[in-house]
């Protein structure tokens, strides 16, 4: 019975494409962001800074100096001062607040 099973492999002819995809790394970050007083609190809105609280847990050194580097990259930092911000002042960007600090010894 084995003998009568044919040997023969069949090819199947695939058509050579030269063709090329390229994919490009879009950079549309968008470090825009605006600045409100509220009573007892600056107020920071940002798209990027909120979208990073949600991912980054706040509870440990490197997280916290993470968000000080990136607000001092966008200039957060820089716009909260002109504004009256001193040690001590309260900011609020989303449900995350803190106190702000002029020692750049932190990032």
């Amino acid at each position: 019975m084995l003998d009568k099973i044919s040997q023969e492999v069949v090819i199947e002819e695939v058509p050579v494409i030269k063709e090329k995809k390229v994919y490009k790394l879009s950079k549309d970050e968008d470090n825009s962001f605006t600045i409100t007083r509220d009573n007892d609190a600056y107020i920071v809105h940002s798209v990027k800074i909120e979208r990073m609280l949600k991912r980054i847990q706040m509870n440990s050194h490197e997280a916290i100096l993470k968000l000080a580097r990136t607000m001092r990259y966008m200039g957060i930092d820089e716009e909260l001062r002109k504004r009256g911000a001193v040690e001590g002042t309260i900011v609020r960007i989303a449900d995350f607040e803190f106190e702000f600090v002029e020692s750049s010894s932190y990032y």
